[in-house]
């Protein structure tokens, strides 16, 4: 999905995508 060649353990990177993931759920509930 994402480039992970660069840092794979990078936290900002998991905190963005953690970050994503619960805001794209919460929009999906907000919207259904």
């Amino acid at each position: 999905m994402m480039s992970e060649h660069t840092q794979p353990t990078d936290p900002t990177i998991a905190f963005v995508v953690i970050a994503l993931a619960t805001i794209a759920g919460i929009l999906t509930s907000s919207v259904l």
